[in-house]
Parts: C-alpha cells; structure tokens; sequence
C-alpha cells in the first residue's frame, strides 16, 4: 500500500511545489537541512526552531534530504530556498493520509503567508478544480493559526483534502499539511485537529539566521535573541 499512497503524494506534492529563483542560490538551499532536528518515538523535534510534533506509530517520517525519493526531491528542491525550506514529509500508510511542515524566514502574519503561498501556486493549480471550504483564523491549544481545508480534484476518481495550519513564531513562518482522500476525510478530520493541538511551539526562543553566500552554497550560523519581538 506505501507505494500506491507515495505515489499519489509524490504526484500531489509536484502539484505544490512553489518556484524559486535558482540561478541565484547556492545548492545548499535544495539540499535543505538547514535547521538542527530529528525523529525519535514518534517524535519530530525541531532544535532550532522550537518545534515538535508527536505522531504514533502509524506515521513514518523523512526529515533528511538524503532520505527523500527522487519525485519528493523534485518538490523539495522547488521550494526551498533562502528564506523557505521543507521540514519533513510523512506518510500513514494505515489510514491512507500524508503530512508535510513547511517553515519560511518572512515574519509574515499568517493569513499573509497563506495568501502568499496559494498565489505561488496558482499557476500549478489552475487546470483543477479547487475549492476552499474552511478559511479562518483558529485558536488552538497552544498557539493561533490560520486554518484552511481544501479540495483538490485530479480526476473524478482521485479528489483529495488538505487541511492545513499557517502559523508563526516571531520570524518564523509554518505551514502543517495533512492530506487525505475525500472518502476518507470524515473520519480523518478529527485526528487532524487532534494533530493540530499537539503541535508545541517557543514563541520566544532564539531565532537562528543562516548567513548564505550564494556563490559556493557554503553557510554560516548566527543566533539572533528574539525574546519578546512580535
């Protein structure tokens, strides 16, 4: 079953990849792994980011580069850049839904950042047909968000549903996917907001700007104090 729903993703996820200037970026950025983090139990943690995620057992993530298959680094290496990179990428294999976490340097506000992603996407999603039935802002547990659901529509027998988060810690801007099949969203849905307050976040621990020299793709760590910025 992994390899007819990884397909399916790898399909959706070139669908979603955002373009970016690469004739002026280092080869770092579509390498990615910029930001310290790992997974273990079940957990994603985002050193740098302040970020965690708990998933069962159900889930298997890739967060590194070198473990992505060659159509999700297809998607990766068409969004990252210097100010934007893929986090990980997920699969339940069980339940037959995917997840994938974005992060973008903007220090926009989150439905800001959400207008910004979908009009980079427009031009990938023109010929199907969407529809957003959910576009609100969102009090979850632990943090406010922008919450969206959305439906994409390949073919009468391929219709799927990303429900979505857009958040932000000082200048840090998140993007959380969980994606399904329509058939199968109903019961879904619940798990998703479920996933959706788990997720834990610093709003204000240190921020960690990559200093990039465009020229070789080498870079270079500084941290910035961001305690008490908004």
């Amino acid at each position: 079953m992994h390899s007819r729903i990884a397909a399916v993703l790898s399909f959706c996820l070139l669908l979603f990849g955002c373009k970016t200037m690469k004739n002026n970026i280092g080869k770092n950025f579509q390498v990615g792994d910029h930001y310290e983090d790992y997974v273990s139990d079940n957990m994603y943690k985002n050193v740098d980011l302040n970020l965690s995620i708990y998933f069962n057992e159900k889930w298997t993530l890739k967060n590194q580069y070198r473990h992505f298959d060659r159509f999700e680094k297809m998607f990766v290496d068409q969004f990252n850049s210097e100010s934007n990179e893929v986090l990980f990428i997920g699969y339940n294999d069980e339940d037959k839904c995917g997840v994938r976490c974005f992060v973008s340097e903007l220090g926009m506000k989150n439905q800001d950042y959400f207008e910004k992603l979908k009009a980079q996407e427009s031009v990938s999603l023109e010929k199907y047909k969407i529809d957003y039935s959910v576009a609100e802002d969102l009090e979850l547990k632990n943090f406010e968000c922008y919450h969206t659901v959305m439906e994409l529509t390949l073919n009468a027998n391929n219709i799927f549903i990303y429900d979505s988060i857009f958040f932000k810690d000082t200048i840090y801007n998140f993007r959380l996917d969980f994606w399904c099949t329509k058939d199968n969203y109903k019961v879904q849905k619940e798990v998703f907001t479920n996933f959706f307050n788990g997720v834990e976040l610093n709003p204000k621990g240190n921020g960690v700007k990559k200093i990039f020299n465009s020229e070789n793709g080498n870079e270079q760590d500084t941290t910035t104090n961001l305690e008490g910025d908004e």
